[in-house]
């Protein structure tokens, strides 16, 4: 390293990027990961750079080669602590950060293997613990979807059917159609099976997709949700509806850490699926680990999650919304290739990537729309915070999926929207390096 003046020590409002990263050799991560960064020897200093795309991509000021991994700090939370960190300038576009101080690995978030990009580690429970800070699951949602819950069941009373909770339990994108397709494509395979045949659902929310497999495919299915209020309102709907445990149970807790025996205690499944789930889960090797541990041999799999359209990066604003917004761990999607190769070094074998990128930005501006345009009416009903909160996060997602073919004159069709996400000309413009996917698959026999 070049060895310019110190600058400014930074603060929580100096902050233009609160990632910063190091770079260091495979050798060395292993002590790293366990005693954390400290300065060597013969140095003042450790050395980071801020988060840029030159610097994931292993360019790195001071170092003669490319490091073989990458350490991601969160210097936030860290400086938030009590640490100190200096920025001085460097040339080039990058900004050079050091600290005299010995940076534990609490304050990492990830280790990436810098030529594959593949992530070798990841921050336990963090991109768990920041589903609970998004909007769509806030206090007014889970009241909204308790008293949502009890205002159909009192109207429908004994003719209550499972079909009525899906404008509440059901949050997925175009409705029920992604399984459709799927148990449409794999029915065949899946009857030669037999009638005891079982699924898990990893992210149920309320329920929505659990209970669909079981009442309308007659599956035995095991849910398994992180968060405890929707756990409660998955267990109350299902008494609401008298539908028994032996059916369709819930499980709640970190899918990753989950005990495989209490997981599986039926035996293995037939199907495993998750819908918008895997995209807050940073750790993709263990997922996928546990997905195919839980998976019979010759078992099916169905995915709807985020992607990265390959060749591209996504921009700083969308990886803010994503992290900030959506729970996303580092505003970060895996491509389509990435998503391939992932899941088949633990025999997920993908037969169907379909990119629906087009097709969810239509529905959920058409979503936004319809949100804002009803705006003064929920309001009356469910109050303020409740529109606030759920407008929040509708408008972060319509300002991510954003392109859409043929969408003539965007101001007339989506007036609303427009004005929620400040929608400007030069908007028109912003590559959607975002997608959306669904994946099917099933496992390899061994």
């Amino acid at each position: 390293f070049f060895f310019a003046p110190l600058a400014m020590v930074m603060t929580p409002d100096s902050m233009d990027s609160k990632t910063i990263l190091h770079g260091t050799t495979a050798a060395n991560w292993d002590l790293i990961q366990s005693k954390g960064l400290q300065k060597s020897a013969d140095t003042d200093f450790v050395h980071f750079v801020k988060l840029n795309q030159a610097a994931e991509r292993g360019i790195i000021v001071g170092l003669q080669q490319s490091p073989e991994v990458l350490i991601y700090v969160d210097m936030a939370k860290a400086v938030g602590d009590g640490l100190v960190f200096n920025e001085r300038p460097c040339a080039g576009e990058q900004t050079e950060v050091v600290s005299a101080s010995v940076i534990p690995p609490v304050y990492f978030t990830k280790a990436v293997e810098t030529a594959t990009k593949k992530q070798i580690w990841t921050a336990p429970m963090q991109s768990q613990e920041k589903i609970k800070e998004m909007k769509l699951y806030s206090n007014a949602r889970v009241k909204y979807t308790l008293h949502k819950t009890m205002d159909i069941a009192f109207e429908k009373g004994e003719d209550l059917k499972p079909e009525d909770m899906l404008p509440v339990d059901h949050l997925h994108y175009l409705g029920t159609e992604c399984m459709d397709d799927f148990f449409n494509r794999y029915a065949p395979h899946l009857k030669e099976q037999g009638r005891a045949t079982r699924a898990l659902d990893i992210g149920s929310g309320a329920g929505g997709p659990a209970r669909y497999m079981a009442t309308k495919y007659q599956f035995t299915v095991t849910g398994i949700e992180y968060l405890d209020e929707f756990t409660k309102i998955f267990r109350l709907m299902n008494r609401l509806l008298t539908i028994p445990t032996s059916i369709l149970r819930v499980l709640q807790g970190d899918f990753l850490k989950m005990d495989a025996t209490d997981v599986c205690s039926t035996g293995k499944y037939q199907v495993f699926t998750s819908q918008l789930a895997m995209l807050h889960i940073s750790d993709k090797a263990t997922l996928f680990q546990r997905c195919a541990e839980c998976l019979a041999d010759d078992g099916v799999f169905m995915i709807e999650d985020y992607h990265k359209r390959s060749g591209t990066e996504i921009s700083a604003e969308d990886k803010e919304l994503l992290a900030r917004d959506v729970a996303v761990p580092e505003g970060e999607a895996m491509t389509e290739e990435q998503w391939r190769e992932e899941l088949g070094a633990h025999g997920l074998v993908v037969d169907e990537f379909v990119d629906m990128t087009d097709r969810w930005s239509l529905f959920i501006w058409e979503r936004c729309e319809a949100f804002f345009a009803s705006a003064e009416a929920l309001t009356a009903e469910w109050g303020p915070e409740y529109v606030a909160e759920l407008g929040h996060f509708y408008t972060s997602v319509a300002r991510l999926y954003h392109h859409m073919d043929n969408a003539g004159d965007r101001r007339q069709k989506f007036p609303w929207v427009c004005r929620m996400t400040k929608w400007s000309a030069a908007d028109e413009a912003k590559p959607q390096n975002l997608g959306g996917c669904r994946i099917f698959g099933r496992k390899k026999l061994q």
